[in-house]
């Protein structure tokens, strides 16, 4: 277990609520809570990742692995906010009130469990079903089946299917915003460089892009789209 001290750090009652949090003020902020809770219980955190600043107070970072938990301090309410990773995908998220529940369910996570057995014994972390699909390595095949099984994304399922009907394209990681506006990534890392848009236009038409160079066009037809589509991933 490691940890940096870095820059100076402002003391903890002037940046943590006393009144919520009176022991992470006593303890010097919330990264030196969870490693001085770690310790008196005997607890492996594995790497307590190095912060400075109120970063240090107001937050804790624990990491085995390719494993990773990050927690926050809640401003109106006591409240441990906490998110946990794996192979840099989210896999689920939650909170509570208590700091040693917080750190055992760190070490229960960086220790290698499932999704499933860190709900089942620490409920009140929750995941969907996109992570449960990261888990079991399929999560390109399940939003393709998702997006285009799913009534919210009625108005442009005629897209989804079409853009899905082309190899070249379903191999594409696809998510909607705006309602009609398919992004479609080259990887599941959803990295914003390799992005490329079809959207839906309110006069029928439909608008071809790739982000990060600029290339746009607006074409008649779907059909010419994707075909649009498919010359911009080729050539990139």
């Amino acid at each position: 277990m490691t940890t940096g001290n870095g820059p100076q750090s402002p003391h903890p009652s002037a940046v943590i609520n006393g009144d919520l949090y009176p022991d992470l003020v006593r303890m010097g902020g919330l990264t030196m809570a969870v490693i001085g809770v770690a310790a008196e219980h005997r607890i492996d955190i594995g790497e307590v990742l190095e912060a400075s600043g109120k970063e240090r107070l107001l937050s804790a970072k624990m990491a085995s692995g390719s494993n990773l938990v990050s927690v926050l301090l809640g401003a109106r309410e006591r409240r441990f906010s906490i998110t946990v990773s794996r192979n840099r995908h989210v896999g689920a998220s939650g909170g509570t009130d208590d700091l040693l529940a917080t750190v055992r369910m760190a070490s229960y996570w960086l220790g290698g469990s499932t999704l499933a057995e860190l709900s089942a014994r620490f409920p009140f972390m929750s995941y969907n079903a996109l992570s449960a699909a990261h888990e079991r390595g399929n999560p390109l095949e399940f939003q393709w089946k998702w997006l285009l099984t799913h009534d919210a994304f009625a108005e442009i399922r005629h897209v989804l299917q079409a853009v899905h009907a082309v190899e070249s394209l379903r191999s594409l990681f696809p998510i909607i915003t705006h309602g009609t506006l398919l992004r479609l990534y080259d990887d599941i890392d959803l990295r914003p460089e390799g992005q490329y848009w079809i959207a839906m236009r309110a006069d029928g038409t439909y608008r071809v892009e790739v982000p990060r160079d600029g290339r746009s066009e607006v074409l008649g037809s779907l059909a010419a789209a994707v075909e649009t589509l498919v010359s911009y991933v080729r050539l990139s």
